[in-house]
């Protein structure tokens, strides 16, 4: 309770919506570290 959450952050999270009311549905994925060389 109380916790704000900044615009940066917002758009940092990974969210794919979908092309049916994609403002309640989508999917939230992680987002892959870059790879190991």
């Amino acid at each position: 309770a109380g916790i704000k959450v900044s615009d940066a952050e917002m758009d940092a999270i990974n969210i794919n919506r979908h092309q049916f009311h994609g403002d309640w549905n989508y999917t939230i994925s992680p987002i892959s570290p870059p790879p190991v060389r």
